[in-house]
């Protein structure tokens, strides 16, 4: 996303030193409004989520492990119900 999350963001190109805000979220259409809940969540550099190196920036049913570094403003962001959205800061695998 954008930096104010109005719309999907034209590039997937990133500098280090940036910070990417991802959303996820669920269309509840005529149903009762939903919650959403990501369990995991990692970086790799290809799209199969075994393949290595990775990355995890989502972990232990919901945990926000990215952000457990005093010096690292990855972060949700409220309120959360049928959108989740939360800000990883760009980083680059070691040798890739």
């Amino acid at each position: 996303m954008n930096d104010d999350w109005s719309a999907e963001r034209p590039s997937n190109g990133f500098q280090l030193g940036e910070v990417m805000h991802i959303q996820a979220d669920v269309s509840t259409g005529n149903h009762v409004a939903l919650w959403l809940f990501v369990d995991s969540c990692v970086a790799n550099l290809t799209p199969d989520r075994d393949s290595s190196p990775r990355y995890a920036v989502i972990d232990f049913s919901g945990c926000l492990v990215d952000g457990r570094s005093d010096d690292i403003p990855s972060a949700f962001i409220s309120p959360r119900q049928d959108t989740l959205q939360f800000m990883v800061d760009v980083f680059r695998f070691a040798g890739d």
